[in-house]
């Protein structure tokens, strides 16, 4: 008995990590001073060939506040295009950046070798449980009194941390609006944190806004989705369906 324990602690251990390498995903944010792109990076090796601003990001998952695709940001106009799969199909969502009323404090921590400044913020997003209580409390009904699928939203706590050494008003994310770029936030359960940083490249980056698919805004874009979500659940209801100058530079984040 007491031989077997330490190979169960041990197996445990190399699937805890086997699932933390699932679920992490590393982000390129590229910038300069008017613009940024954000989006998963292909390779995982990150070097010094490129150059530009990188950023290694290790957190969880989030329930809802980081996403995937292509987001482009305009930091002047404060816009921002957001290329997105939904099903299938390609969209580009356009619309505002969010406004956050960023609490600023006088606390103070060094990332790397760059003092930072925390902030704090409460933003809401969709509660995911919301989904599975739908599908649980229909799942038993005929396809004409399933009822109309209404997601919930919590507000969440946002801390960020970012360096006024690097004026540039930026995140991951649509995260930004502060006097310097965000090395670290912790939104919920994702906490974001910066392990590389490589400023002003040899090579300039090119900073092009995403394109190919149906532009809408980002109210539309959620109206389709859930318009998608509820055809979906009908379809698994009927068995028919299956689940499916200045600053410039880069970083790369993972979640």
């Amino acid at each position: 008995t007491t031989q077997k324990k330490p190979i169960r602690e041990e197996r445990m251990k190399f699937f805890e990590e086997m699932m933390k390498k699932e679920l992490e995903k590393k982000y390129i944010l590229d910038f300069n001073q008017k613009q940024t792109i954000y989006k998963e990076e292909e390779r995982v090796e990150v070097g010094n060939n490129g150059g530009g601003f990188k950023m290694k990001i290790a957190g969880a998952i989030s329930g809802g506040i980081i996403g995937d695709g292509v987001l482009f940001t305009d930091l002047q106009n404060r816009t921002f295009i957001n290329k997105q799969e939904l099903f299938t199909k390609d969209f580009l969502i356009e619309d505002k950046l969010p406004e956050y009323e960023w609490s600023l404090t006088a606390d103070t921590k060094k990332i790397g070798n760059y003092m930072c400044y925390k902030a704090t913020t409460v933003d809401s997003i969709i509660d995911v449980s919301s989904y599975r209580k739908y599908m649980r409390k229909n799942r038993k009904k005929a396809e004409k009194e399933i009822e109309e699928f209404k997601p919930t939203y919590k507000q969440i706590n946002i801390t960020v941390w970012y360096t006024p050494q690097i004026p540039v008003s930026a995140g991951p994310e649509k995260f930004g609006g502060l006097p310097g770029l965000i090395l670290e936030l912790n939104a919920g359960k994702t906490q974001l944190i910066c392990s590389q940083i490589i400023l002003n490249p040899k090579e300039q980056i090119d900073i092009v806004p995403p394109k190919g698919g149906k532009k809408v805004t980002q109210e539309k874009f959620e109206e389709i989705r859930k318009q998608k979500t509820e055809e979906m659940a009908k379809k698994f209801r009927r068995g028919k369906g299956k689940g499916k100058g200045g600053f410039h530079g880069q970083s790369s984040f993972s979640k």
